[in-house]
């Protein structure tokens, strides 16, 4: 499950990328150059801000469940959890800005606002 989590990010942030050569259809790392984006005005509703705030959210119930399955309280779980999203987000857009991405503000916002949502609704989950 780890392994599948950061391949997945390691996709969405562009790193990695499938090798169209391959026969048998496995995940091959190949390591891409980095992306530059051309200079657009960053909106505060656009496509990837919702991406930003389901893959916060995404971080933040994934890393709760492995924390609660590990054996944490409900409280250390949803605190690590949270540590964990927003290592990840801050991570991203550190990403970006040494990659010649387009780092945000906002994108961190949206992020903020994934793990909260994502926080409020685990935290009426039943133990």
């Amino acid at each position: 499950m780890t392994r599948a989590l950061l391949l997945a990010l390691a996709c969405h942030t562009g790193v990695w990328s499938m090798d169209p050569g391959a026969r048998d259809r496995t995940m091959r790392p190949q390591l891409m150059a980095p992306r530059v984006a051309p200079s657009q005005p960053d909106r505060w509703l656009a496509p990837d801000k919702a991406k930003h705030f389901f893959m916060a959210a995404f971080v933040q119930s994934v890393s709760f469940g492995a924390l609660r399955t590990a054996g944490a309280s409900r409280r250390t779980g949803l605190a690590g959890a949270a540590a964990v999203t927003a290592a990840v987000s801050i991570g991203k857009e550190l990403y970006d800005r040494r990659s010649g991405g387009d780092p945000s503000w906002k994108d961190l916002a949206w992020d903020a606002a994934g793990l909260l949502v994502a926080s409020a609704m685990l935290h009426q989950t039943k133990p």
